[in-house]
């Protein structure tokens, strides 16, 4: 099992809104922490965005700013448009270089496969 201090740093990195009710809605309340349908529309502007990860964050305890870095891409997109990480994507990047990405399979991820890449590259 992976432990966190043997990792290195973390970062969240929130950019597009996977799920907004105005572009691709599907009304999952699976991961709120009170069961609520997470209603969100696509932020158009970067004080929305801001506004809409914060309250993520807030839900999310464990994303707290001492523990875990949280940035936001910008409005055009660019780190999306780069990595292509819509809707999600984990990476591990080593001295500035990506060294692995996961990418989905039946849309979804077997985190095996990267806590493997992980332990074998420490």
């Amino acid at each position: 099992m992976i432990q966190r201090n043997s990792i290195g740093s973390q970062s969240f990195f929130y950019m597009l809104e996977a799920h907004a009710v105005d572009d691709w809605p599907i009304s999952s309340s699976r991961y709120h922490p009170q069961n609520k349908i997470v209603e969100v529309k696509q932020p158009v502007t970067m004080e929305e965005r801001i506004r809409v990860a914060k309250h993520f964050q807030m839900f999310f305890g464990e994303m707290s700013a001492t523990t875990i870095s949280f940035y936001m891409d910008n409005m055009k997109n660019e780190f999306q448009d780069f990595y292509g990480s819509w809707p999600l994507r984990f990476y591990v990047f080593k001295n500035n270089e990506l060294m692995y990405k996961a990418m989905p399979q039946n849309a979804s991820y077997d985190i095996c496969a990267l806590e493997e890449f992980i332990c074998a590259n420490q």
